[in-house]
């Protein structure tokens, strides 16, 4: 069985709880791909944001997750403070050792992806 869930514009907190109740049918052979983090670390909120996804994986030790990483902002300049939170966070997300059913991945979505 596969299943998708999209929930545009929500926050870390409010994927990660809705989700709980999506995810509890999954077992060992399951994988979950989360991708999140950009619209809280957009807002400085990244702490909470960390905390939330630490939280969601301690709660589902039971099925394989795979986390990327929040993805860099090139609608901002590089200098910015929202790219500095975005690259602190994905290297503090990156170290993260939950279980061995959790793997962190990270992407590079160059500019020349996008118009």
């Amino acid at each position: 069985m596969v299943s998708g869930f999209v929930k545009l514009d929500a926050c870390t907190g409010t994927v990660t709880a809705t989700a709980d109740s999506d995810v509890t049918h999954l077992k060992k052979k399951g994988i979950l791909i989360f991708w999140g983090d950009s619209n809280d670390v957009g807002k400085n909120n990244s702490q909470n944001c960390f905390s939330h996804l630490v939280n969601f994986m301690n709660k589902n030790r039971h099925i394989n997750i795979i986390s990327l990483c929040a993805p860099h902002r090139h609608d901002l300049v590089n200098w910015l403070c929202v790219n500095s939170d975005v690259r602190n966070f994905n290297m503090t997300q990156v170290k993260l050792r939950i279980s061995q059913l959790v793997t962190v991945v990270r992407i590079d979505l160059n500019r020349k992806f996008f118009k």
